[in-house]
């Protein structure tokens, strides 16, 4: 029997083959997910049944956030989801 889990917001920055996969996954646990990022996002959210944002949006939704970028965008990426806050 797996243990219950409460529903969580989960932001997803990053709608590459890693944030797709984690939102995969975190889709039939019930969590409530939203994928930030360019355009690519809006694809992946829409194969997903998901919403996409932008990176702020997605952070400021989020209880939890998800890094999912390539090494060399995680500084533009930060600076996206923290900008404005």
């Amino acid at each position: 029997m797996r243990p219950s889990v409460e529903q969580v917001r989960i932001g997803i920055i990053g709608a590459g083959r890693l944030g797709t996969a984690v939102a995969r996954r975190l889709l039939p646990a019930g969590h409530d997910v939203v994928l930030g990022g360019g355009a690519g996002a809006q694809e992946a959210a829409a194969d997903l049944g998901v919403q996409a944002v932008s990176n702020r949006v997605a952070a400021a939704f989020a209880e939890v956030v998800v890094l999912a970028v390539p090494f060399a965008a995680i500084q533009r990426a930060l600076e996206q989801a923290w900008s404005e806050r």
